[in-house]
């Protein structure tokens, strides 16, 4: 069992889950693997801030972010 200080706060957390998935960086030209977790992860806790609420900013998030030149 884990004890929150803050329940507002955790349920947050758990409701900021991407809109994007692993279906839509591939069809952006990332390859999968160990970066896509690194995007998500970012992706969620931008979420969680409230800097990004919709999928075009997710978007927008991730071309800014993770340039796709860089993983090719």
């Amino acid at each position: 069992r884990i004890c929150v200080k803050k329940p507002a706060v955790f349920r947050r957390w758990t409701r900021s889950l991407p809109l994007l998935n692993g279906d839509d960086l591939k069809s952006w030209g990332y390859q999968p693997g160990p970066l896509f977790q690194n995007i998500f992860h970012h992706l969620r806790t931008a979420r969680w801030q409230g800097k990004i609420k919709t999928f075009k900013q997710e978007k927008q998030y991730v071309f800014d972010n993770f340039p796709r030149k860089k993983y090719d």
